[in-house]
């Protein structure tokens, strides 16, 4: 005996296919704003003009370590620039970036005048503690510079004062986890 099936109707299957996707795609949206809420802005770092000067920083104080190792002491500003050390030899090789640091203890404090006219300051610390990082760079977004250079060296370079200061992670992490083997 041979069974007769009915010729498939268009218009209940169709109703209920797309009703079904409406749903899915519904939670799929409410799941997705509730797990991942909406950012109103992404510090993404330091901007891409001061990434060679941060690095040639984070290198130069990788190298003061191992100077102040062999004489007990971090190298001053003056023998830094002797030693032609960039970015405290004032240019820049690479980028137009132009620098000027000053020195109060053991922290330097650099103003660069990027391309495009915008102005920055780099701090650079140094610390004693053995507990703490040996170093810590950070950055800010400036104005208009004073010539009161010494007077925002002492200011800025003192503890407590890290009003606009953003700290610079290793430049170098978002390359490793890029490159992972």
């Amino acid at each position: 005996m041979i069974e007769i099936v009915q010729p498939f109707n268009h218009q209940r299957e169709d109703r209920v296919v797309f009703t079904v996707i409406l749903i899915v795609l519904f939670f799929a949206a409410v799941l997705m704003s509730w797990l991942y809420p909406w950012q109103d802005s992404v510090d993404n770092g330091p901007p891409k003009v001061l990434l060679h000067t941060l690095t040639t920083l984070g290198n130069a104080a990788d190298e003061m370590l191992m100077l102040s190792e062999l004489e007990r002491d971090i190298p001053s500003l003056d023998e830094l620039r002797q030693q032609g050390v960039s970015p405290f030899d004032g240019g820049e090789l690479v980028t137009s970036n132009k620098s000027n640091w000053a020195q109060h203890a053991e922290c330097f404090l650099g103003f660069v005048d990027a391309d495009g006219g915008d102005q920055f300051q780099l701090r650079l610390m140094f610390s004693g503690q053995s507990a703490a990082p040996a170093y810590e760079m950070s950055w800010r977004r400036i104005g208009v510079r004073t010539d009161s250079g010494v007077a925002n060296t002492v200011s800025a370079c003192e503890g407590g004062t890290n009003e606009g200061w953003k700290v610079v992670q290793n430049l170098n992490t978002s390359n490793h986890n890029n490159h992972a083997h």
